[in-house]
Parts: structure tokens; C-alpha cells; sequence
């Protein structure tokens, strides 16, 4: 979403809580106290633009459900404006995350070859012949739950050369 707020602290824009326009929101604090708009102001006056972090409260009425979120901040001088654009990093993190999914599902490194990705627990992300969701470690097939175990111990240790198997048929 984008906010505005002029450089004294007083909202234009907040799409997400509109009640707090043209008021001042100086003191707006993150759910850790950290002031968010005295934050921006700072960040615009000493390089013009750049991010800020704070702490975004996902259900305001109950307080729970931290998220934390990152928000470019640039000022827009003829108005003496602030605008602002944020996002939280796990949504950030789940865009990111199912678009190298996608690529990597069309990837392949010979004829026969091609790329899987599995969590940690074992769990397909991406894979061209089993559905994603399958456990690989809650099959019959001693084998690929060996073979699995040890790429998770591979990946963990960070020995991505290790981090192969070649016993899935067609």
C-alpha cells in the first residue's frame, strides 16, 4: 500500500486506516514502540529517500500477529509530502519464494534431468512427477527416504554438491 504524510507528521493519505487522516501522526509507533513517521522524516532528511522497518500489527483490535514490514520512503518536495510504500517481509519473502518455485519447475539439466525442491522436513515444493505437498519421508520407498534423509543433511550442512538423487522414474 502506499501512505502520505507531510514532513510536519500530518497524514494525507492512509489507505489502511483512513480515520488517521489529516490528523498528526508524529508519534505513531510500530507494535515495539519504535516511531515510525519521526523515522521517515529522519530517513528523507538525511539522504532524500530510502527504507524504513517497523513492526506491523496484523490484528489491530486483539495485538497480535506481528509482521515485520519494510516501507521506501521518498520525499516529494513541492508538497513537502512523504510518500510511502510498504510490505511485509513475509509477503515479500512468499512472492519471491513461489516464483523461483515456478522457474525452477521448468527447469531441466539434460534429456532426463531435472530440478526438486523440498523443504527441510522432507515435503515437495516442486517436483515434475509427484505433487507438491507429498512427504517424501512418509513413503514405502526405503530407498528415496534414505536418499532424502541425507540430502536434508546435506542442505543443512550446506553441501550443495551432495544434494542430488537419481532414482526417480518415470
Amino acid at each position: 500500500y502506499i501512505w502520505i504524510v507531510d514532513t510536519n507528521g500530518t497524514c494525507v493519505l492512509f489507505p489502511i486506516n483512513p480515520s488517521v487522516e489529516n490528523k498528526n501522526i508524529l508519534n505513531m509507533t510500530d507494535a515495539k514502540g519504535k516511531f515510525i513517521i519521526k523515522d521517515a522524516i529522519e530517513t528523507i532528511q538525511k539522504r532524500g529517500s530510502g527504507y524504513i522497518e517497523n513492526i506491523y500489527v496484523e490484528d489491530i483490535v486483539n495485538s497480535r500477529n506481528f509482521r515485520q514490514q519494510i516501507a521506501y520512503v521518498k520525499k516529494f518536495g513541492r508538497l513537502n509530502w512523504i510518500i510511502g510504500t510498504a510490505e511485509t517481509i513475509n509477503d515479500i519473502e512468499y512472492a519471491i519464494k513461489n516464483e523461483i518455485l515456478k522457474r525452477v519447475s521448468k527447469m531441466s539439466y539434460s534429456k532426463e534431468g531435472f530440478f526438486s525442491i523440498l523443504n527441510l522436513n522432507g515435503t515437495i515444493l516442486t517436483h515434475p512427477i509427484y505433487k507438491m505437498g507429498i512427504n517424501f519421508l512418509e513413503t514405502k520407498d526405503k530407498n528415496l527416504i534414505k536418499a532424502v534423509k541425507k540430502i536434508i543433511i546435506a542442505a543443512k550442512e550446506k553441501k550443495w554438491d551432495e544434494c542430488e538423487y537419481n532414482g526417480f522414474k518415470n
